[in-house]
């Protein structure tokens, strides 16, 4: 696949403080503590009860500084959010104006603008992944040039063909990390205790959770979101969209029941449960 691009028009922002790195560590899911400077990567916000409350790209730009890019939140929820911990642990939270536009595909050399006003971020929202490129509008505009910037349902098709979940539209506050397939790329098992970790810990030792995301191969265009098998409702649709060769595929979090293979209904329209991601 060739590259394709678009704004994501998320929002940015950066912590500041002697002991920024324990102060996240402590209260987000992966390993910020071991994070090199110019190192990212993907974090998730989770309550007490280790349930998912938001997802975040965490870079570290210097010594005592991370910068967020927030999938879904404004900057004062997170501030109302985090506002105390930050006075208790003298960490300054603070608006940042960078734009973030994210290429996937097959990425361009970008040699020559890595360290030209910007930061290259890893995240993948197709099959074939890709990054963010974080910073100034014009640093943007000259890295992608005058190439033109996807539809929306292009980048709809890549991502849920990919079984890529984004804040908070497939997600509700009361999903757990591993239910969402966030495993491998925004949990860490090798850092001290942080919020949600013993629910977290819980679940991937006893290696099962009662319901999961998965795709769902569809007949036709969805008429209703409430997903039901054996007449029983089992999960929501959370997004869907026409593919060029797959025709009408969508993601939901279902129950065990909707085991991979089983037929769904949604209203009048059937489908079938698939593994994620979609082949194709």
């Amino acid at each position: 696949m060739a590259s394709t691009h678009w704004p994501t028009n998320e929002t940015t922002l950066s912590l500041v403080g002697p002991s920024v790195l324990e102060w996240a560590n402590g209260l987000f899911s992966n390993n910020v503590q071991d994070l090199p400077i110019g190192g990212w990567q993907r974090n998730a916000m989770l309550d007490e009860r280790g349930r998912v409350q938001g997802l975040m790209s965490l870079g570290r730009t210097a010594g005592s500084t991370l910068v967020l890019v927030l999938e879904g939140q404004s900057f004062e929820q997170f501030e109302e959010r985090y506002r105390m911990h930050a006075l208790l642990d003298d960490v300054e939270i603070e608006p940042l104006d960078w734009h973030v536009h994210t290429v996937q595909g097959a990425i361009p050399d970008l040699t020559a603008f890595r360290n030209s006003g910007g930061h290259v971020v890893p995240r993948k929202l197709s099959l074939q992944g890709g990054v963010d490129l974080l910073g100034a509008s014009d640093w943007i505009a000259a890295v992608i040039g005058d190439t033109p910037i996807a539809p929306p349902d292009v980048r709809e098709q890549l991502r849920i063909q990919a079984g890529i979940p984004v804040w908070p539209d497939d997600f509700s506050s009361k999903n757990l990390s591993h239910e969402m397939r966030m495993r491998d790329d925004y949990l860490a098992f090798d850092k001290g205790c942080y919020v949600g970790q013993e629910t977290v810990m819980r679940v991937d030792v006893r290696g099962q959770v009662r319901k999961e995301l998965r795709g769902i191969q569809l007949m036709s265009e969805p008429q209703d979101a409430d997903v039901y098998c054996n007449a029983r409702k089992v999960g929501v649709l959370t997004s869907s969209v026409a593919h060029p060769k797959l025709g009408w595929i969508g993601l939901a979090v279902l129950k065990d029941e909707a085991a991979v293979g089983a037929t769904v209904q949604l209203g009048q329209v059937h489908g079938t449960v698939v593994l994620l991601p979609f082949e194709g």
